[in-house]
């Protein structure tokens, strides 16, 4: 997790660059970041699939009673929006994180992302009969 003594954060456009209910691509110190906007608050994912790379800006959010879920276009791989995670297969590892942040009406993401979600893999149970 970064340490907010160390983080240095850009400017990537204010909110009115950002359509309501959807995702944008941006550019972050060369590493490609969807920012996605739902009710006021502001997400900053990887924007590509761990599974075959597809974009994910495009891709719709989802309400599971209070998690927050976008599906890749390409084979339905699903990523919780809030940390990352990945929810379903065919993708097995999540997608990085950016702090992100709103000043003045200004879109603020991190330079470094976060790097626990991007690391986890997903873990299914498999029953034994």
């Amino acid at each position: 997790m970064n340490d907010s003594k160390t983080s240095e954060f850009v400017e990537v456009g204010t909110i009115n660059d950002f359509p309501k209910g959807n995702g944008k691509r941006v550019m972050v110190d060369g590493h490609a970041v969807a920012i996605f906007e739902r009710s006021g608050s502001y997400y900053a994912v990887e924007d590509s699939c761990s599974h075959q790379h597809a974009q994910l800006a495009h891709s719709a959010i989802e309400k599971d009673g209070y998690d927050l879920s976008i599906t890749c276009p390409r084979h339905g791989a699903r990523f919780d929006l809030k940390t990352g995670r990945t929810l379903s297969l065919p993708a097995y590892r999540g997608i990085r994180k950016w702090n992100l942040k709103i000043e003045d009406g200004k879109v603020l993401v991190d330079r470094k992302p976060m790097v626990d979600a991007a690391h986890e893999i997903l873990r299914l149970e498999v029953e034994s009969r």
